[in-house]
């Protein structure tokens, strides 16, 4: 091999660890800014606290008729309200 050959295969395997280099403290970079603080996970601990009784329609639990074939399931759609579902599955009608 030539010496100006050697030299490029030299700087080409330095440029690539160069970059390899680069994107890796690029993606550490990334990963640790994205965990949170203390603050923040204390923040998210209290929200279900914070928004309860506030978030309706959220759930469906379904009871199933004899025959499987319809069910029904309450809503809540408001502190103390509520409304009952009729499903049948077949049809997917209310």
């Amino acid at each position: 091999m030539n010496r100006a050959r050697a030299t490029s295969v030299a700087a080409s395997r330095q440029d690539a660890a160069s970059l390899l280099v680069t994107f890796v403290l690029l993606a550490a970079a990334v990963a640790l800014h994205a965990q949170g603080s203390k603050a923040d996970y204390e923040r998210a601990a209290n929200l279900s606290r914070q928004f309860s009784g506030q978030v309706f329609r959220d759930r469906v639990q379904a009871n199933w008729l004899p025959g499987h074939t319809s069910f029904w399931y309450e809503v809540k759609t408001a502190r103390d309200a509520s409304e009952f579902i009729w499903i049948n599955a077949a049809t997917g009608e209310r």
